[in-house]
């Protein structure tokens, strides 16, 4: 008797249902499937205008791509792709399966909005902006930029603060349904000075960790000759985190303890005896040298135990730096890139792990930047 083994074909298991998708007209829909049970799974997307309609393959081209992949994407501009869509699975030795079927809704954007420029009279002075066009069930979003961000407000209008200088804002209408939104379009709002007090930039230069002052007074003018020195004050303190202060016209700002290094700003504000307002940036340009403590105990004292190259870190064309310490006999016992004085730091010991002997060494510090090397000597003692 001859005896025969029947093996089972394999089945084509759905683990991942495409969903339906909402899309705004232009968003790209994902459709995704996944099937599993068997080898060499192919997938094959199909559309159909209706639920129940019949289902054709679709190619790509036009608003589809990866149609014979597991993840559909369909390109909704100019309303393409509304209808239902199913994948069609196949793979070795398995049935044709199907995907659930899932729907594509795509929504219209609204119309942008119409709004003219703003004309107001002397800052500083609040206005109401109305936009036109919204239809039933939209309204609009306001903003302060042209992209991104979040809205100032949403509504049908939309109350500026109190306004000192000419100001743009932007505008979008949205469904408050289908949350679909429109290109968003700007309105400027106009403010006159009305001769507002005049502060004139200035840019101060002072060493690292060094206090520097500023006399403003030279700075600042009024063509209404009504000023008012009372008002004068800082409106933001420098990027740095150093304090400043004002002492009359005196602007002080201390960076004791600070390494700062490059252009620091701070912000001064004064108005005149009408309200009328001026801000103004000043900006500190922080300059410094690496200082070379040339001279290294490593006892474990906590005094002197590193070769300390102060600030070599924080300077933008000092921070990437090559440093070589030489022996008197020219030999390389130690060498290190990016030295920091913290994880990348000589501290007496050479790149093989061990304690070097007491005496004069040579050191030579290289920057990528191209800045110029420099040179020394390095006493060690114990």
């Amino acid at each position: 008797a001859t005896n025969f083994t029947v093996t089972a074909s394999p089945i084509i298991t759905i683990t991942t249902q495409p969903s339906d998708f909402i899309a705004c007209v232009g968003q790209t829909a994902t459709f995704t499937t996944t099937g599993t049970g068997t080898t060499n799974i192919i997938y094959q997307w199909q559309f159909s205008t209706t639920l129940a309609g019949t289902y054709n393959d679709i190619a790509n081209g036009g608003g589809y791509s990866n149609v014979s992949t597991a993840s559909l994407s369909v390109n909704t501009t100019g309303n393409f792709g509304a209808g239902f869509y199913r994948s069609q699975v196949n793979g070795d030795f398995a049935a044709t399966v199907f995907s659930n079927t899932a729907e594509l809704i795509v929504n219209t954007i609204p119309a942008v909005p119409t709004i003219g420029t703003v004309n107001l009279g002397c800052a500083p002075i609040s206005t109401t902006l109305n936009p036109t066009g919204a239809s039933a069930g939209e309204q609009y979003k306001f903003f302060d930029a042209a992209t991104g961000g979040t809205p100032l407000t949403s509504g049908l209008s939309f109350t500026t603060p109190s306004l000192t200088v000419s100001t743009s804002y932007h505008i979008s209408s949205y469904n408050t349904t289908t949350l679909c939104e429109s290109a968003r379009v700007p309105v400027l709002v106009n403010v006159q000075s009305c001769n507002a007090p005049v502060v004139e930039t200035s840019t101060a230069t002072a060493f690292i960790e060094g206090i520097v002052t500023i006399d403003v007074e030279p700075l600042i003018s009024d063509a209404d000759d009504n000023l008012d020195p009372s008002t004068l004050q800082i409106i933001t303190q420098p990027v740095s985190g150093a304090p400043a202060s004002l002492n009359g016209f005196i602007l002080t700002i201390d960076y004791t303890g600070l390494p700062f290094p490059g252009i620091d700003n701070v912000e001064i504000g004064i108005c005149d005896l009408t309200g009328i307002c001026t801000q103004q940036e000043m900006s500190i340009e922080l300059e410094g040298e690496i200082e070379v403590f040339n001279a290294i105990s490593p006892n474990n004292d906590g005094a002197n135990d590193k070769f300390i190259l102060q600030y070599i870190d924080i300077f933008p064309d000092t921070e990437k730096n090559h440093v070589t310490i030489f022996n008197r006999w020219g030999d390389v016992v130690w060498e290190g890139s990016d030295y920091d004085n913290l994880t990348v730091v000589f501290e007496g010991i050479s790149t093989n792990g061990k304690e070097l002997p007491p005496s004069t060494y040579f050191f030579k510090i290289e920057f990528t930047s191209g800045r110029k090397s420099e040179t020394g000597y390095l006493s060690l003692k114990r």
